[in-house]
């Protein structure tokens, strides 16, 4: 074959199998769009593995949320006790990132109280900071001699930015004689970082 017709043959042939590389190198490595990228307003949340931010992934009843044990016929989620006289160790304390600007306390278990701080997205965290309130009897729980307590509902959706906690308790005390009182406690939290609590009757 002519020398003249053979290398421009090959210089094409090569031209056209880099360009055939090159192409499939670019599509190989094309970087898809992160998770980062699509949640960029939300980056202080965590997420579950169904990228469901907390305030939705921690909305629900026992069932949802995984059964820990039972209290007076109600599925808990969290189940606990407070005991006269008996302090819980700062290490076994429930973890929160919420502080407490102000707590008022009433004779009634009513109570009402202000975070520091408070962020919306972060409104998942207030299980833990009652639970705490609770265990370190800051929040009275019984009358004379301690409280079985159980969370069995939770509402971080309604209202956006605030939340429902629903606990049953039933408490022990002791007058003539020994008896098991039990009541519903409603916590309610305001996008503004107020919060506040009530005792209710428990009707089955």
């Amino acid at each position: 074959m002519n020398k003249k017709i053979l290398y421009p043959l090959l210089l094409v042939i090569v031209l056209i199998i880099t360009a055939i590389a090159v192409n499939w190198f670019i599509l190989k490595n094309i970087t898809k769009p992160t998770s980062s990228a699509n949640n960029s307003g939300n980056q202080n949340l965590s997420v579950d593995k169904n990228n469901y931010p907390p305030s939705t992934a921690k909305t629900g009843d026992a069932e949802s949320q995984g059964v820990v044990g039972t209290l007076g016929g109600k599925k808990c989620m969290e189940k606990f006790t407070v005991e006269r006289n008996v302090i819980t160790p700062e290490e076994k304390l429930p973890q929160t990132i919420f502080e407490i600007a102000s707590l008022e306390t009433f004779n009634n278990g009513a109570f009402y109280g202000k975070i520091k701080n408070y962020s919306p997205d972060n409104n998942y965290q207030l299980t833990e900071l009652i639970d705490k309130l609770m265990q370190e009897q800051k929040v009275s729980t019984y009358e004379h001699l301690k409280a079985d307590i159980c969370l069995y509902y939770r509402d971080f959706l309604n209202p956006n930015g605030g939340g429902t906690l629903s606990y049953y308790i039933e408490h022990y005390y002791c007058t003539n004689h020994c008896q098991t009182g039990n009541y519903g406690l409603t916590v309610n939290l305001n996008p503004d970082g107020s919060f506040v609590g009530y005792r209710t009757n428990f009707n089955y």
